[in-house]
């Protein structure tokens, strides 16, 4: 039997169709809620639950704008900020 995961199979049905920086979004989603899922089994073995996965994807979520934040921050302080820099990121989460 052949086990396609759902996810793949959309994405080949209706990738033609999807603007590309939709499709990498919700590839980039998908993997890293997967890893999540992976983390979640790694750390609670067969009492993880999806909800873990989202907390932990939350947590994933928090560090990648508090590290972007910082390189706002590190930017102005060097005097290399750049007015449309902070518009590069503002919309990201």
């Amino acid at each position: 039997m052949d086990n396609v995961d759902p996810f793949d199979k959309k994405l080949d049905i209706r990738g033609p169709y999807i603007p590309n920086e939709v499709k990498d979004s919700a590839i980039w989603v998908n993997d890293t809620l997967d890893l999540c899922w992976a983390s979640a089994q790694s750390v609670f073995g067969e009492q993880a639950t999806p909800d873990i996965a989202v907390a932990i994807l939350d947590k994933v979520m928090a560090k990648i704008a508090m590290d972007r934040q910082a390189e706002v921050l590190r930017h102005r302080r060097h005097n290399d900020y750049d007015d449309d820099y902070d518009d590069d990121y503002s919309d990201e989460f």
